[in-house]
């Protein structure tokens, strides 16, 4: 649903991208003779995981430090490789992982699907199961069970549903009473592919149904908060009645709200605010009422009960395809301005 002329689309890139990554892992798993292939275990074997995350963003941060809780709780070994945002360094951690030959599981953060797809091919060419968060291992956006062999379970909200819930239960409820709703929307169609790509396809059938939906402007801010600023200042100067600010990144929601206090508009009042995420951040604007709502993730609650699948399979015991992590948080899909009273202790699992 892109309105600048000449775009490429998103799907012919990451088909390419997706090419790539897969012909440069080919014969990654012949080097390594089925090493690190997990045995028929017991309670007593010894779980060694490998962990593709990354170390810079928030997300992965609260995600690591979940890591190494859970691992001293379950008596188990893991190594982070700095992986998902880099095709390339998704590719080459794998690499480095399977020769190694010293684990017995991976658990991959699937940010990047052409990449994670690749090294969960590797890695079951090598005997290496996988347990799948954050995004699926594969295109299958909308069911939670994994598609790629080699892939045991999946712990996540499918990505489709998590858009759904974006646009139906967040997006429609705040522009409810506006008439037309004038959104403005900051992308992130490098930085997080896959949702933005669902973004523009739901969004579109949204703004054929809900008439009083008008999408104004979009920028590509992706994870940065001043792309976030320049964005949103850049909104407003073209469309002074801006009503609300789509963000699929917590990061855009910062940037965001400078941007309104400095242009003189009170964020939650003068200009709503849907976003995802609901990290630490975000859950405080949405108490201070500068942000109308948001769609849940738990990078620590992700990381805990995959590291602990990880460890079941290598012991012997039977896993589930899929785990809904809100579910066992306890807590719903959104939190918006109207049931945000019902979880008062919810403050976020990472910082923005």
């Amino acid at each position: 649903m892109s309105h600048f002329p000449g775009k490429p689309r998103l799907v012919s890139r990451a088909a390419v991208a997706g090419a790539l990554v897969v012909l440069s892992l080919t014969g990654c798993a012949a080097t390594s003779d089925g090493g690190g292939a997990a045995a028929k275990g017991d309670a007593d074997s010894k779980v060694n995981v490998a962990v593709l995350n990354c170390t810079a963003a928030p997300y992965c941060v609260a995600g690591n430090d979940a890591l190494t809780g859970e691992t001293a709780t379950l008596g188990v070994k893991a190594k982070m490789y700095d992986a998902v945002f880099d095709p390339a360094k998704t590719v080459s951690s794998c690499k480095d992982a399977i020769a190694s030959r010293k684990y017995n599981v991976m658990v991959i953060n699937s940010a990047i699907p052409s990449a994670s797809v690749a090294c969960a091919t590797a890695a079951k060419a090598a005997g290496v199961p996988v347990i799948g968060m954050f995004g699926p291992i594969g295109t299958d956006t909308a069911h939670a069970e994994p598609t790629t062999p080699g892939v045991l379970s999946q712990v996540l909200v499918p990505l489709d549903t998590q858009v759904d819930t974006l646009i139906d239960d967040i997006v429609v409820p705040a522009c409810a009473n506006k008439n037309p709703c004038e959104i403005g929307w900051l992308r992130t169609t490098k930085s997080l592919p896959q949702g933005d790509a669902i973004i523009d396809k739901k969004l579109s059938a949204a703004l054929k149904v809900h008439t009083n939906l008008k999408l104004v402007g979009e920028v590509s801010s992706e994870t940065e908060v001043g792309a976030a600023v320049t964005a949103t200042k850049t909104f407003l100067q073209k469309d002074p009645g801006l009503d609300l600010i789509l963000s699929y990144a917590t990061q855009g929601t910062s940037g965001a709200i400078t941007a309104l206090k400095a242009e003189g508009k009170a964020p939650g009042e003068d200009v709503l605010i849907a976003t995802a995420g609901g990290s630490q951040d975000v859950m405080a604007a949405m108490r201070r009422g500068e942000v109308y709502g948001t769609i849940v993730n738990l990078p620590a609650t992700e990381m805990k009960i995959a590291v602990g699948l990880a460890a079941d399979v290598v012991r012997g015991k039977k896993i589930p395809t899929s785990v809904d992590p809100l579910e066992s948080a306890g807590l719903p899909r959104a939190i918006t301005q109207t049931n945000l009273k019902d979880f008062p202790d919810f403050e976020g699992e990472y910082t923005q």
